[in-house]
């Protein structure tokens, strides 16, 4: 609530304006999904969201829901294709392929990319419950971040 005062008038006159800004989204739910949470900072936004600051790389989590393939596809501007054969992130140039978590490996559960952008190695990625995900490196080794993602997934 916002309360109005009229001080031109030599009577006291006041008038009550409902708050049009909106408290920001609750990010318990996002949170609940990182493996450290506690790390993380909330963004102000629309939608749940915390940026993280994990081993070194600054990470972005945003809690988008069923549209999740959608935003993937604008954030990085990518038209998923299937993909074979061995990461190339792993061995530092750009790709974008679908993921799945080590313990159920023959399930798709979201789909990554890795690129250098504005002087950075970058990785988007999706998941299943919802997740899009941007992480920055400190430099341009797109191999160090790859295993960097491959040990903090859930971060």
């Amino acid at each position: 609530m916002l309360v109005v005062a009229d001080a031109g008038t030599t009577g006291s006159s006041t008038s009550t304006i409902a708050s049009t800004a909106k408290p920001a989204p609750s990010t318990s739910s996002l949170r609940g999904h990182l493996a450290d949470a506690g790390r993380c900072v909330d963004q102000a936004g629309t939608i749940p969201a915390v940026r993280c600051a994990i081993g070194g790389v600054d990470v972005e989590f945003e809690l988008v829901g069923a549209t999740v393939a959608a935003a993937y596809r604008r954030a990085t501007g990518s038209t998923p294709r299937p993909r074979t054969g061995a990461p190339t992130c792993a061995s530092g140039r750009p790709d974008e392929r679908s993921w799945a978590r080590a313990a159920a490996p023959s399930r798709v559960v979201g789909r990554y990319t890795c690129e250098i952008a504005r002087g950075h190695g970058e990785m988007w990625w999706s998941d299943d419950h919802g997740i899009l995900a941007h992480a920055v490196a400190p430099d341009t080794d797109l191999a160090a971040l790859f295993t960097w993602w491959l040990r903090h997934p859930a971060e």
